[in-house]
């Protein structure tokens, strides 16, 4: 997972307001922010070739944390690069960012080395998705609700249907449903738990890495 000081800062960037009025972020202040970033990642690492990167993702596969971290520092590029495509919409960058990172741990976790696919296929976009995700929550303002009792896979997410959708709508909502749900379902407890409590209970990641004690 990040750092707990690097998501307490992701936390603490503006926000959009409660009233539903959006603020666009200042290039100056997005900039500054993405300074501190990498300040806070530490190095940025150079892309590692493929073979390199398949051994790396079944050690991860397995368990091993170092070699996790190492493809997530690895495609923190990619995150970056897709949070700038979305600046200016309804998303802090510090929440782009983290919306990016979420998707992204999910992806690797997900990732299936014997399918033949390239790593990155689903690390950009896992990132995607995650972004796209979280702009539509706050655009449509879905009436979601996620079971506390995370173990059980079955009936992980809980989604209301809104009288203002469309069918396009309802079919995207129930493919959301469907990687969501199988993402999830390989994250530990604890990044289930990140993630419940902020994209689905609106808690906040400052609130959240001071609850869980994150260190």
């Amino acid at each position: 997972m990040l750092p707990t000081n690097l998501l307490k800062r992701m936390a603490e960037h503006p926000r959009s307001n409660h009233n539903g009025s959006y603020s666009r972020l200042k290039t100056r202040e997005d900039n500054n922010f993405l300074r501190v970033y990498y300040q806070l990642r530490g190095t940025h690492y150079d892309p590692l070739p493929h073979s390199e990167q398949i051994i790396l993702a079944q050690k991860a596969l397995e368990g091993d944390i170092q070699a996790r971290n190492r493809l997530l520092e690895t495609y923190q590029r990619f995150v970056i690069d897709t949070a700038k495509s979305y600046q200016g919409q309804e998303l802090s960058f510090g929440e782009l960012l983290s919306a990016g990172n979420l998707g992204l741990i999910a992806s690797l976790k997900y990732f299936k080395p014997e399918l033949g696919y390239k790593i990155t296929t689903y690390a950009v976009r896992g990132i995607r998705q995650s972004i796209e995700k979280e702009l539509r929550t706050y655009r449509k303002r879905k009436t979601v609700s996620l079971d506390r009792v995370v173990e059980d896979q079955e009936s992980l997410l809980d989604l209301i249907p809104s009288p203002d959708l469309s069918p396009s709508d309802e079919s995207e909502r129930s493919e959301d449903h469907r990687l969501l749900t199988a993402s999830m379902s390989t994250l530990d407890m604890r990044e289930r738990k990140v993630i419940s409590l902020h994209f689905y209970e609106g808690v906040s990641l400052k609130n959240i890495a001071e609850g869980m004690e994150i260190s």
